[in-house]
Formats: C-alpha cells, sequence, structure tokens
C-alpha cells in the first residue's frame, strides 16, 4: 500500500515555495488513494507494457511515473505556464516526450481535437471542476483514446458535500467568483454522484466503482474541524468531500 508520508518524503527538501507545499499537504492522501487504485488496475492487466495518461499534469503524473516505469505515462492539458501554480511546480520533472500539450476547454470544438496514444488506463482526478466545457464532450473526448478494454478513473470534489451545504444554509455562495485569469481557473461547476452516473450512461460508459471519500487533508485540526468530521460520519459518505467513479466503455 502506498501512503502519503511516503509521497511527502519525497518532496521534503525539493519544495520551499508556500503555496506548493500548502497544496501538497492537502493532496498527499489523494495521490496515495489515486495511487493504490491505478496499481490494483495496473496488476489486474497482463500486458507488459501499457500506456497510461493522467489529464492535468501535477505531482501525481510524476508518483505514476516513478511507480509505473515499465510504462509509458503521458500527461495532457496545462499547455500555458501560468497554470502551473501549487499543483504543478517546476521540481516535478515529467518526461518532456510524454507531456501533450493542450488546452482542454477546446475539447468543446469538435475540430480542435487531437490525436492521442490510445491508453489502458486515464486518469482525469480534480480537472473537470476547472473546465467551462461540457463534461459529456470531455467523456466522449476521452473514448477516442480509451482503449476498448480501458479503465477511465474520474475524480471530483461533491458538490453537496456538508461544507457545501452548510456555507448554502449560511446565505453563502460555496464557489469562488470566476477568476479573471483563465489560465489558471478555480471551480466553475462542481457535481454530484448521481450527475457522474448520468454522464456515464450518456456517453456511453459502464460504471465499475463508485467511492465517496474524504482524502482532502486540512491545515490546522481543530475542534470545529473536528465535530465537522464526526457530523460527516454521523450524516453518512454521501456527505464527504470527494468522488471518484471508475468507468469503462459499454
Amino acid at each position: 500500500m502506498i501512503d502519503k508520508n511516503s509521497i511527502l518524503n519525497y518532496y521534503q527538501k525539493k519544495i520551499t515555495e508556500k503555496e506548493s507545499l500548502r497544496y501538497l499537504n492537502i493532496h498527499a492522501q489523494r495521490y496515495a488513494f489515486l495511487l493504490n487504485i491505478i496499481l490494483k488496475i495496473r496488476n489486474s492487466i497482463s500486458d507488459e507494457n501499457i500506456n497510461i495518461i493522467d489529464i492535468g499534469p501535477s505531482y501525481l503524473t510524476e508518483q505514476i511515473q516513478n511507480g509505473f516505469k515499465n510504462d509509458i505515462v503521458y500527461s495532457l492539458g496545462y499547455s500555458h505556464p501560468e497554470s502551473r501554480g501549487g499543483h504543478f511546480p517546476e521540481v516535478v520533472k515529467l518526461r518532456e516526450d510524454c507531456i501533450i500539450h493542450y488546452d482542454l476547454n477546446d475539447i468543446q470544438f469538435r475540430d480542435k481535437w487531437i490525436a492521442v496514444p490510445n491508453c489502458k488506463i486515464v486518469i482525469l482526478a480534480e480537472v473537470m471542476e476547472h473546465l467551462y466545457t461540457a463534461p459529456s464532450l470531455i467523456l466522449n473526448f476521452i473514448s477516442t483514446f480509451l482503449d476498448k478494454d480501458g479503465i477511465l478513473i474520474i475524480q471530483t470534489p461533491n458538490a453537496v458535500s456538508l461544507y457545501n451545504r452548510i456555507k448554502v444554509l449560511c446565505g453563502q455562495n460555496p464557489f469562488e467568483m470566476i477568476r479573471e485569469n483563465n489560465q489558471n481557473p478555480g471551480h466553475f461547476r462542481e457535481y454530484t454522484k448521481q450527475e457522474l452516473f448520468t454522464l456515464a450512461e450518456m456517453c456511453n460508459y459502464e460504471v465499475i466503482d463508485f467511492i465517496y471519500s474524504n482524502y482532502f487533508d486540512v491545515e490546522v485540526v481543530n475542534l470545529k474541524i473536528f465535530l465537522y468530521k464526526v457530523l460527516q460520519c454521523i450524516l453518512g459518505k454521501s456527505f464527504y468531500n470527494g468522488m471518484t467513479i471508475i468507468l469503462k466503455k459499454k
């Protein structure tokens, strides 16, 4: 099993920039969660070498490259330097020949779709909510390079998490304003479990698994955070912060 400490230790001496450290500390547990899913799927595939693609390069992409050295690990997206931010600092080193630069919002224009190598495993983790392009178009685009027996892993925040519901009850919008710099966007739209299942059906995918999980860490654990987590557990998993859905083509 891969744990978050192994990821944090890997970057401990490499990262000094505050934003990058903060992002890594929040997301390391999520990366470990995803890597264990990818490992399980990879072990079920008998091919000696496969293509894997991580859409939206980040720390995760480098960790996949490090963990699956016999496979070719591509990254797709973030063609703008200002998109790097805390999730993709300069210390993250990816294979240059495996980086596919592409503005993912161009997916909305069919004539701008690009050719991508066929892949056995496709990861779309914490990306969909940052795009203003319809998710159905994104899933249809992915189907052009996902092998017929390949696996698509989608990870996205839960739009109806307890945090978001509390914000709404307090008369506050749980989502930030649309940023002026659309090359480094926040969340345009978040999704629910039912919406993900509906999208899968619309785009001719079969749901293999679905998981609610609290894989985002907080910077400071205080009484308020402790009570929040207790209440989440009492109310049930549908109030958790994160969702992961695993799909294959029908």
